[in-house]
């Protein structure tokens, strides 16, 4: 039968930082995903399918396997450096030449990202054997818990060792499980792949305006 707890209750701040715990472990996979976009997006999806398109409106397959190899910012480098050649205009070659300049700079900006993402993308895979170690303890709070409840409701003085054996189980086993849901929801956890990505991404937009800005 389901036991009714009468004399033993988890903390109201166990109870607040679990849900949070539940919610950021269970969306994990969406945050691994959206990484992964990001330090993919110049390789193939929706936009390199919309860039394909483009081209083969105005471009034999010859020249479309030209790019088969690029990222999206290396292939309009390579555009560029088509317009250097010495029979065209010198002002477009001068674009032509400092604009695929600025691409191949972001290009390689993009693969220091993808890298530094590549290291967050681990912490993750860190953080889910983290979780099945937190979530055993929290089985072991329940666990505690239901055993102090059942002795509890004994009335037996008998029991009182037991109960005060585990009343101190339950307690530490709080304490424990909140310390660990705190550090894979903080800055060690779940927070700080967030926040350091997001810095990334500032740093290569910053890398990205300061390459076009030298083309001026």
């Amino acid at each position: 039968s389901r036991m009714e707890y009468k004399h033993t209750a988890f903390s109201a701040e166990y109870k607040d930082v679990e849900k949070v715990y539940k919610k950021l472990r269970d969306n994990m996979d969406k945050v691994a995903t959206g990484i992964n976009n990001l330090m993919t997006y110049e390789h193939g999806g929706s936009a390199m399918k919309k860039i394909y398109h483009g081209l083969s409106m105005v471009s034999s397959a010859s020249k479309m396997n030209y790019f088969s190899d690029a990222d999206i910012f290396e292939g309009f480098a390579r555009i560029n450096k088509d317009l250097t050649d010495s029979d065209l205009d010198e002002g477009v070659r001068e674009v032509g030449r400092k604009t695929a300049e600025a691409y191949e700079n972001i290009s390689k900006a993009k693969e220091k990202f993808n890298e530094q993402c590549g290291r967050e993308m681990e912490v993750l895979m860190s953080m889910k054997k983290r979780a099945e170690t937190t979530d055993k303890e929290r089985e072991n709070a329940k666990i505690y818990r239901y055993d102090l409840e059942k002795a509890k409701q004994s009335n037996n003085p008998e029991d009182q060792e037991e109960v005060d054996r585990l009343s101190e189980l339950f307690e530490n086993s709080q304490t424990r499980n909140i310390e660990m849901m705190r550090d894979f929801i903080g800055a060690d956890g779940l927070q700080g792949v967030l926040t350091r990505v997001r810095d990334l991404n500032i740093e290569f937009h910053q890398e990205c305006l300061k390459a076009l800005e030298r083309t001026k």
